[in-house]
């Protein structure tokens, strides 16, 4: 999710240095246009979402709405696959309060019907999907890595 234009040249090299394709380059589109902005081709199983500030749980409106995914678009794109993973960036808890903050997003994600784990860290990220068996590859090839377990809030 850019938050400004990027010349094509750009988006190039930033694909180049994640090793993967960015599906949307373009800023996201104010108002009903979003729904658009979020579809993902049907075999992309992986979707890495980057707002700029984070997930909010109930949607807003005007160009602040562009800093934040919505929970119902995260519910849609794990909807509309099944088997697909979606991991979101997440720095939009109250100081102090983060670890409520996730703990609150993944029981409204578990209501939704959905799997997933919060990470709690500098750099807080969401793990969400349909299906359980992702998510708990997902969650022990993330401990795998060294990671402390502590900082993961289930859904």
């Amino acid at each position: 999710m850019f938050t400004e234009s990027w010349l094509p040249d750009d988006v190039s090299r930033f694909e180049s240095f994640i090793g993967a394709h960015v599906l949307r380059a373009e800023l996201v589109p104010l108002g009903a246009l979003r729904e658009d902005y979020f579809l993902v081709p049907p075999n992309a199983n992986r979707v890495f979402v980057d707002p700029n500030t984070g997930i909010r749980l109930e949607p807003i409106g005007g160009a602040r709405s562009r800093a934040f995914i919505f929970a119902r678009e995260l519910v849609g794109l794990c909807a509309a696959d099944p088997a697909r993973l979606v991991v979101a960036f997440d720095q939009s808890h109250p100081r102090g309060a983060e670890q409520e903050s996730l703990q609150g997003k993944m029981a409204h994600f578990r209501r939704e019907g959905l799997s997933g784990f919060a990470y709690r860290s500098h750099a807080s990220f969401v793990v969400l999907s349909a299906a359980e068996s992702a998510v708990d590859t997902a969650r022990r090839r993330l401990l795998a890595l060294g990671l402390p377990g502590d900082r993961i809030a289930e859904a």
